[in-house]
């Protein structure tokens, strides 16, 4: 389930050009209508067992703009449409989500209120064997360091990528239906001609309070399970999916 929030602002607004933090604050102010579903969500979120993590199975895009200005590490949006997509498979995070987007009528990022224009549904794609979609944020995949210190964030060069985003998959639909994938195939490709154009440069910095992450920012195609596909689309590709990375279209 997918959900658009659209706003139409008469003025510019000046927000960090990472945004994720700010967004996923939002989020949480937005699920207040129900207090005790975003605390166990901020707090707990939904445990695989055999993994002993912790996902709290949504994402969320950036506030997507065409009108953009950076200005070092400032963006200013607007004025004119903006729109920002929020995901999640879970009933209970929409139901929650509209709730609070429609009482609220705003949203606070940092020291910005942005009044809401529309609420709506977005309808799924159909899930095939084979599909293109495009990156809204990162997709941030990281191989933890055996020896300690710092994990290696993967990128389109390293070759277990696509088999870490599909064991991430995986994991999500085994928590979301209660058991494993009938058919577990997937295989992900970056569009080589894009990678080309870009001189190879299409990995992107993260700041998250200080936390320096790196994903992968290209279109990919995936080859596959469909219903993998279809968990991605709703709790996105890789990690830090609920700080808003991975989130495709």
């Amino acid at each position: 389930m997918r959900i658009k929030v659209s706003f139409n602002l008469e003025y510019g607004v000046r927000l960090p050009v990472c945004q994720n933090y700010f967004l996923a604050s939002a989020v949480y102010k937005i699920l207040e209508s129900r207090p005790d579903y975003a605390q166990f969500l901020h707090d707990e979120g939904y445990m695989h067992q055999s993994s002993g993590r912790a996902f709290k199975l949504f994402v969320f895009s950036p506030l997507l703009c065409k009108k953009r200005l950076i200005a070092g590490e400032e963006i200013v949006l607007g004025p004119g449409q903006i729109s920002w997509i929020i995901s999640s498979p879970k009933t209970e995070f929409i139901t929650a989500l509209a709730e609070g987007l429609l009482s609220q009528g705003s949203i606070s990022i940092r020291d910005e209120i942005i009044p809401i224009s529309n609420v709506e549904a977005v309808p799924a794609p159909l899930f095939q064997g084979e599909m293109n979609f495009s990156c809204l944020s990162p997709i941030v995949i990281a191989r933890p360091n055996p020896n300690g210190g710092y994990a290696h964030y993967c990128t389109h060069e390293d070759q277990d990528f696509s088999d870490r985003v599909r064991l991430n998959l995986i994991r999500k639909y085994e928590l979301i239906y209660g058991i494993p994938p009938v058919d577990d195939r997937f295989q992900m490709l970056f569009a080589p001609d894009y990678i080309a154009r870009r001189d190879g440069k299409v990995t992107k910095l993260i700041n998250i309070r200080g936390t320096m992450l790196r994903g992968v920012m290209a279109p990919f195609t995936v080859k596959g399970s469909p219903a993998l596909m279809q968990v991605g689309w709703e709790t996105g590709f890789g990690s830090q999916s609920s700080m808003g990375l991975g989130c495709i279209g």
